[in-house]
């Protein structure tokens, strides 16, 4: 039995040091965040039309623009 709670205090420790990995540093702030994308040009979206790609609406998308009824 002595040998059991030992083994188990081993896999306690274990498993609590690997669930710290990591958590040292924190995470990096992207530069991009606010600005704006890239536009396409109309010879771009004439490609993505002329393939069946859905180049979005004019203006782009905004948040709060899904969750509607899905186009095919």
């Amino acid at each position: 039995m002595k040998k059991h709670i030992f083994t188990l205090g081993a896999l306690a420790l274990a498993v609590g040091t690997i669930s710290f990995a990591g958590c040292t540093e924190s995470p990096e702030v992207d530069p991009t965040v606010g600005e704006k994308g890239v536009e396409m040009t109309e010879e771009d979206k004439a490609a993505a039309k002329k393939e069946g790609f859905n180049v979005g609406p004019p203006g782009g998308s905004q948040a709060g623009d899904g969750g509607g009824k899905k186009e095919d």
